[in-house]
This record gives C-alpha cells, sequence and structure tokens, in this order.
C-alpha cells in the first residue's frame, strides 16, 4: 500500500494596492502606494493656464508646449513615495529617429520652496508616446521639463538577446 496523502489548502493574502488617479485629460498619473495613504483623500489634478504659472515660472509661459499641473491639496504628505506619471505625445519634441529617446525631467517644489527634480526619474519610450515618471513625498505643481536634448540608442544583437533573456533593463544616469 503506498503512504496516505495529506492536501493542505493554500493561504492567499490579499493586500489594498492603494490607488491611482489621472487628470482629466489623461496625461498625468499618480499612483498612491497603500503604505503611502490608504484612501484618496479627494486628490485633484489642474493642468494651469499659463496666466496661472507660479512667478518664477512665468517664462514657461512663452513655449506652447509648456505643461504645469497643479497637484491638489498641496503641501499634501504621503507617508511613503508616490509615482507620478506624466504622458507627452512624441510630436512635442520635434523629429525624434525611431531609437531617440528625449531627455525629459519632472519638476517638484519642495516645503521650502526649492525645486528639485522627483526621485527615481525614468524615461520610457513606447511609440508615439513618451512618460517621464518620478516619486515624491509631497505634493506640488509637477512640471516636466525637456531638457532639449535625447538619447539615440540602437543595442545590438547580442545585447538585446541579454536583455530579454535575463529581464535586465539599461539605465542612463
Amino acid at each position: 500500500t503506498s503512504p496516505a496523502t495529506t492536501t493542505t489548502a493554500a493561504t492567499t493574502t490579499t493586500t489594498n494596492p492603494g490607488f491611482e488617479v489621472t487628470s482629466e485629460d489623461g496625461d498625468l498619473t499618480v499612483e498612491v502606494p497603500f503604505e503611502a495613504m490608504a484612501a484618496d483623500p479627494g486628490i485633484t489634478m489642474r493642468l494651469l493656464a499659463p496666466e496661472e504659472f507660479p512667478s518664477e515660472l512665468a517664462g514657461a509661459a512663452d513655449n506652447p508646449n509648456a505643461r504645469i499641473y497643479n497637484l491638489e491639496p498641496e503641501g499634501l504628505e504621503f507617508a511613503a513615495p508616490v509615482t507620478v506619471t506624466r504622458r507627452i505625445d512624441t510630436e512635442r519634441f520635434g523629429d525624434l529617429g525611431p531609437n531617440e529617446v528625449p531627455m525629459v525631467v519632472l519638476i517638484t517644489r519642495t516645503p521650502e520652496g526649492v525645486y528639485e527634480a522627483y526621485s527615481d526619474l525614468r524615461v520610457v519610450r513606447d511609440g508615439d508616446d513618451v512618460f517621464v515618471s518620478g516619486t515624491t513625498t509631497h505634493f506640488s505643481p509637477a512640471i516636466a521639463l525637456n531638457l532639449g536634448q535625447s538619447v539615440d540608442l540602437v543595442l545590438d544583437e547580442y545585447h538585446l538577446g541579454y536583455s530579454t533573456e535575463l529581464g535586465t533593463k539599461l539605465e542612463i544616469g
């Protein structure tokens, strides 16, 4: 006879994933993990008209491609980093080659009033869309700044295989 087999049911633990808020135009998204905040306190995102730009950024109003979003409630603090992602159509960058990725940085204003880049910046090109994202622990205006340069990246067969087989990323810092 064979020994008796005992089957034990697997235990599944469901964790609350947090929430996501997207601007009315669909171009700005804030992903809030549960650790940062358990429930949406009424987050809003509003695209500012050029005449509403902060006075220190008034010069950006001269650029027809400039977009500044006000994230509210302004000054909202999170217990852990949230990810802010801005989608930008590649047409805004002029004539990009098929392998070119524009250099864009996402800027925030600290509670002390100093402008600085978001943490963990990433720029990804997916077809006709460029996604720039970063993390922050507070709300202030979100500004995507085009540095006017791009990276033209062509991976040879060896490196393409390496990336797909090992799942690694090539990061340019």
